[in-house]
């Protein structure tokens, strides 16, 4: 399939799957960007037809499963409460 995308208010291509794919890696076409290839009727935003998956946040860390193999995750904090609450008795 051949692609077209419009920068800097010209039309470029056609392009090739391939090398659309290689001007999304780079930056070239970002999600703005109007494109348009057979079949379509009219030019659209790339992110129309494509929308963007959610990304995790990148704060929050996955815990790894503890050393019992049981899969379940310990929570630091929790383990030195109930530690102390132990060691008091």
């Amino acid at each position: 399939m051949q692609w077209y995308y419009a920068e800097g208010g010209k039309q470029v291509g056609p392009v090739s799957d391939a090398d659309f794919q290689e001007l999304l890696k780079s930056g070239r076409i970002v999600p703005k960007t109007l494109v348009w290839r057979a079949g379509m009727a009219n030019w659209a935003a790339y992110e129309t037809l494509y929308p963007a998956q959610p990304q995790p946040d990148a704060a929050v860390v996955p815990q790894e499963p503890d050393s019992g193999g049981n899969g379940n995750t310990l929570n630091p904090d929790l383990m030195a409460h109930a530690r102390q609450a132990l060691a008091s008795r």
